[in-house]
């Protein structure tokens, strides 16, 4: 989906992320450094910087560049080469593509841009942060007495992503 400006892109993004509970910070300043992404998440033991595109309809391109400010690409890659974790997010005509650290590009096949695009759905946020889904349960306690406590499964990013991705 095509937004009318990035801003409302990114407010989009910030109110599915805090109907979930997440923390966000939005960073745009001209006190930041040069190449930080527009946005911080954090929650349940996860962070990311994400990096955030309004591009409208690209269906007729036949090479997407994303149009990265000076030093953004360079930051992303830098970053995701430390071991931390970022996103590009492209909003477009025919929903939302989702690129993860290593597959941040600055330009890409159509075929290869578009296997990245679904439509932007707190089911798909939850698959990129690895949140827990719905807890198991466990009765401790011996006799009739006892107390539940939730058993929390983190589950491995890449599996996550496998489903929604």
């Amino acid at each position: 989906m095509t937004y009318k400006s990035e801003s409302w892109f990114r407010n989009v993004l910030c109110r599915l992320l805090s109907g979930a509970g997440y923390m966000h910070q939005i960073i745009e300043s001209a006190g930041t450094g040069l190449g930080i992404p527009d946005l911080f998440i954090a929650g349940n033991g996860f962070s990311a910087w994400v990096e955030l595109k309004n591009m409208g309809d690209l269906s007729e391109q036949e090479l997407i560049k994303i149009p990265f400010q000076p030093l953004q690409y360079r930051w992303l890659r830098d970053y995701h080469k430390a071991g931390a974790i970022c996103y590009l997010m492209v909003a477009h005509k025919s929903g939302t593509a989702i690129f993860e650290g290593i597959d941040i590009h600055e330009t890409y096949l159509p075929e290869e841009f578009f296997a990245h695009s679904k439509e932007l759905t707190m089911d798909r946020l939850r698959c990129l942060c690895p949140i827990m889904r719905t807890p198991s349960y466990i009765k401790t306690g011996g006799g009739g007495g006892g107390s539940s406590y939730p058993i929390i499964t983190l589950l491995p990013r890449d599996a996550l992503q496998k489903e929604a991705l």
